[in-house]
């Protein structure tokens, strides 16, 4: 998604999932446009979610995305704000403590075809909000 409007839009997609107060996850996808573009775009990032479902993502897209979720994690290592969070998820939620290495080896295992299944299970078209911030005439 980010490829084919990133650059025009700035599409910004983010996910996010929690097991506390009770499991519940989100998908955030944001952009920048003109008013007149909204539900030109809207509808193109359902055709996009759709191609993911049905085909996945291309290689090329997944490595970019491993590659920058490996840099990230590589910068954050060295963060207190990281360790402060990944040490409270370890002791509330049980998550394993895992090394740079572990993590670089969970998210190089990952494959197209998995993140078709996740789409195709998270996904859903009939449950979402849309919110527009439109400016004042």
């Amino acid at each position: 998604m980010r490829e084919e409007l990133g650059e025009v839009y700035g599409v910004n997609v983010s996910g996010s999932a929690s097991r506390y107060p009770k499991p519940m996850y989100s998908l955030d996808i944001v952009w920048g446009c003109s008013p007149e573009n909204v539900n030109n775009l809207h509808a193109t990032v359902f055709e996009e979610a759709k191609k993911i479902k049905d085909k996945g993502p291309t290689v090329t897209d997944l490595n970019k995305v491993k590659e920058s979720r490996i840099r990230e994690r590589e910068t954050a290592v060295k963060e207190n704000a990281y360790w402060q969070q990944i040490l409270l998820n370890t002791y509330r939620q049980g998550d394993k403590l895992m090394t740079l290495e572990e993590y670089t080896k969970l998210v190089n295992s990952v494959k197209p075809k998995d993140i078709r299944k996740v789409s195709r299970k998270y996904f859903n078209e009939k449950n979402y909000v849309v919110g527009k911030l439109m400016p004042n005439n």
